[in-house]
């Protein structure tokens, strides 16, 4: 019973590198498309409230 708990730990630390190179590679495409995101999130959320007032 012990063994595929170890295995899937072993698989968790094994991902944890990948995980945070995934978060800083995110995080550096975020940065770089800030303003992009920003404005389409406005304007998203501007179309979402009119949808809402529209129902």
């Amino acid at each position: 019973m012990a063994f595929p708990c170890i295995r899937y730990f072993l698989n968790h630390i094994l991902n944890i590198p990948f995980m945070l190179q995934h978060t800083l590679h995110m995080f550096k495409k975020y940065s770089f498309e800030k303003q992009i995101f920003t404005t389409e999130i406005t304007t998203l959320w501007k179309k979402n409230r009119a949808i809402n007032r529209f129902f």
